[in-house]
């Protein structure tokens, strides 16, 4: 899997931050594949466009995998802000900021999605402008990494206490996202490891997900839930930042 960063500092408007995302590239490829990136647009019977210009157009950010008692030591915060001026990209965002202490926790962002048809199976396809910033310079090779992971439910995600094997209670996410890190889950799939992109003064990745298969059945009412995480193993406090996203929801 190939992954490039943005090179050059730009202007990140609604055109170049949702529209061109494939023009100002970025992409996920698998070895050996290649994908029409018109395909998503062209099938998609909905697509759903978020720039976060104008606030958080109703994304709810959190973290997941952490032990009960530290909460209130992890400095958490979840805001929509302009983006940190040593990015390549200008703009607004959403971002999820917090200490790892642990080395193990989930940032994450939900978004409730209506009016699809009830029960229907979708394919979804997402194109995202995203970075994950650190407060200090830490060795990536020494650190467990940083893993984007992109899926969609049909309940709310919400999170739940659970005993783990050391006998502490941990604040967990209702969705399967993987065993570890590095792994997908029923709910999620793992898009990369996205290690090598973090610092002080990150790089911009731009990406999608057509050469993935993420699928998600809406429920009675016709919803989904959207989630976009990262699983960090690195013990440093992180922000978490989504810049833009564009979804295109197909029919199966």
């Amino acid at each position: 899997m190939k992954i490039v960063a943005i090179k050059e500092r730009k202007r990140v408007d609604m055109k170049d931050k949702v529209i061109g995302i494939i023009i100002i590239v970025i992409m996920f490829w698998v070895a050996g594949c290649s994908f029409n990136e018109d395909i998503a647009g062209q099938e998609a019977d909905l697509i759903s466009v978020f720039d976060f210009e104008t606030g958080s157009q109703n994304w709810e950010g959190g973290i997941a995998d952490y032990p009960v008692l530290t909460r209130d030591s992890l400095s958490f915060n979840f805001d929509n802000l302009q983006v940190p001026n040593n990015l390549l990209v200008e703009g607004s965002g959403l971002q999820i900021t917090s200490d790892n202490p642990h080395g193990d926790l989930f940032y994450y962002f939900v978004r409730h999605i209506t009016d699809l048809k009830p029960n229907t199976q979708y394919k979804l396809d997402f194109e995202f402008l995203l970075y994950v910033q650190t407060d200090s310079d830490i060795d990536k090779s020494s650190s467990d990494g940083v893993y984007l992971k992109i899926g969609g439910v049909k309940y709310e995600p919400v999170l739940l206490k659970q005993t783990m094997t050391d006998n502490q209670e941990y604040m967990v996410l209702n969705v399967d996202k993987g065993e570890t890190n590095e792994d997908s889950g029923e709910d999620m799939v793992m898009i990369g490891d996205i290690t090598g992109f973090m610092g002080v003064s990150p790089e911009v990745i731009s990406g999608n997900t057509f050469d993935k298969i993420i699928e998600v059945q809406s429920n009675a009412n016709g919803s989904v839930w959207l989630i976009i995480g990262v699983d960090s193993g690195v013990k440093t406090r992180l922000t978490f930042g989504l810049t833009a996203v564009t979804v295109y929801y197909t029919q199966r």
